[in-house]
């Protein structure tokens, strides 16, 4: 019994380590969105006593696999909402914060199985906090229009499922806090790329309103990560053509394996055909800009947010040098035909600035673009609307590289795309990191501290004795005067005045020319 939650939907049996830590896994926080339910918004589980066995993890979303995220090689199954918690019980507390993390993979792929989403070491070095995450649909089950296909008509809320399973499984841990020793009322989400842009949508979508009371957003937003209603019809038409479905009977009649192999052709075109979030009008406003700018949007959510200073110089590592050449290019060339001939003239002062080399050139482009820009954005306008706000910028690069195709020298690939995820989760890489063992495990130690500071009393700053050998770090919120920005990078973290402030001033309008 002392490993037993007992939920309105039945009563789960975790495992405990050597260590002391509890942990259930697998456990479902909506029914199955299979047969009538596959395409329609998640359904609460029903009320049951029943006993369950909670120690491996459900099924990964039906997606591509891929070693860009390698929750995709856990097994998959359309029965893939469930919700995993780690509780370090060495602290005996029975109202724990709860920190929710969402996975990341572009909306197509990813799952909480993936070993850099697991949540022991966080909590063995924080055990005044619950760690918890869960998976969500993803891809064409998760994201796609069927309001117009026929016999669509009753799935209105099909483009934008995956955030709607989002809601359902914080709702889900909100109801059931107390069984797993956690306080309903300190909920803290956050999220990397994807799951940051999940992360930057709960904030404005109606349904998740009081949901939580802080957000951690990591390298994403709401608004670099979505589909236009034509981009999204478009998609839907593909996925139409290809399987040779007519209508809604025949789209369930689609296995599984159907699904994937339209995975891995819309994969092949690279990110501009991603199954994004879509502005439907009623899971996402029509008007987002006009939304994030007002007040009523976020009010009473604190924001941690921040990107890493080399964001593109992961799809380098991802897709070498040549094939990311292609697409930086081609998205470059389609927002610059969007741009009148004043914006067209500041974004080329703006490439002149952000450096000198070709490659880079655009590495950095798409890099303020898609990551920098709306980060600030949001922060800017949540500010502006008296909501607190502390932004970071994260520096430490890795030791692995490529040659630059414009200097022929060996280059780091940087802070890059999910770079931090190994410190924010202990997984210490040898092989990636410049700095030894013992400074890497020490540097985790403060990121998480951050992390854990924020989500129990709204305040990231680091005492004295929080972190063994450090003193007191003093992190400010960011308001529309000071700027305030928090490096983080081993060997230092410390406080500035925006060093991206420059660029991302000559762009911040020009950003929203995306939905034109």
């Amino acid at each position: 019994k002392t490993l037993a939650a007992k939920t309105y939907s039945g009563t789960y049996v975790g495992s405990l380590t050597d260590d002391n830590i509890l942990i259930w896994k697998g456990i479902p926080f909506a029914k199955t969105p299979s047969k009538e339910l596959r395409w329609k918004a998640p359904q609460r589980l029903d009320n049951s006593d029943r006993v369950y066995e909670a120690y491996y993890y459900g099924h990964s979303p039906v997606q591509l696999q891929s070693f860009d995220e390698v929750g995709g090689f856990y097994p998959q199954g359309e029965d893939c909402l469930n919700v995993n918690i780690w509780n370090n019980v060495n602290d005996t507390s029975t109202k724990k914060p709860i920190m929710v993390w969402i996975h990341g993979g572009g909306y197509i792929q990813g799952g909480a199985a993936s070993p850099e989403n697991d949540g022991i070491d966080f909590v063995r070095n924080n055990p005044e906090v619950i760690f918890a995450s869960f998976d969500y649909r993803t891809d064409f089950l998760g994201f796609v229009n069927l309001s117009e296909v026929p016999g669509g008509e009753e799935y209105k809320e099909s483009t934008n499922l995956g955030l709607l399973d989002e809601v359902a499984a914080i709702k889900w841990i909100k109801e059931n806090a107390a069984a797993f020793g956690g306080d309903p009322d300190r909920i803290t989400i956050f999220g990397e790329s994807a799951g940051g842009g999940s992360v930057s949508a709960l904030t404005v979508m109606p349904q998740a309103k009081g949901m939580f009371k802080r957000a951690i957003i990591q390298s994403g937003s709401v608004s670099n990560f979505l589909r236009t209603a034509e981009k999204s019809k478009s998609q839907t038409q593909f996925m139409l053509d290809i399987t040779g479905c007519k209508n809604m009977s025949d789209l369930h009649e689609l296995t599984n394996e159907d699904i994937r192999k339209i995975a891995y052709i819309v994969a092949i075109g690279g990110s501009a055909n991603y199954t994004f979030p879509q502005l439907d009008g009623i899971t996402l406003p029509l008007d987002l800009k006009a939304a994030l700018e007002n007040k009523t949007t976020r009010e009473g959510i604190e924001i941690l947010s921040g990107t890493n200073k080399d964001e593109y110089e992961h799809w380098t590592h991802i897709v070498g040098v040549e094939e990311n050449t292609k697409s930086m290019t081609s998205s470059m060339r389609g927002l610059e035909a969007k741009l009148t001939a004043d914006e067209l003239a500041r974004w080329n002062e703006f490439k002149s600035k952000v450096s000198p080399t070709t490659y880079k050139n655009l590495i950095n482009q798409e890099t303020y673009y898609a990551f920098h820009t709306p980060c600030r954005f949001e922060a800017n306008t949540h500010a502006k609307n008296g909501g607190k706000v502390y932004q970071y910028l994260f520096t430490e690069p890795t030791k692995i590289g490529y040659i630059d195709p414009d200097t022929k020298n060996f280059t780091s690939y940087g802070a890059y795309h999910s770079f931090e995820l190994n410190f924010e989760f202990g997984n210490i890489n040898e092989e990636e990191f410049r700095i030894p063992v013992e400074q890497a495990k020490h540097f985790s130690k403060i990121f998480q501290q951050f992390w854990v500071n924020f989500a129990l009393n709204g305040n990231p700053s680091i005492s004295e004795g929080q972190v063994e050998g450090e003193t007191n770090i003093s992190w400010d919120a960011y308001t529309t005067d000071n700027k305030n920005v928090m490096t983080l990078n081993a060997d230092s973290c410390y406080q500035e005045i925006d060093p991206l402030k420059e660029n991302i001033d000559l762009i911040s309008d020009i950003y929203w020319a995306k939905l034109r």
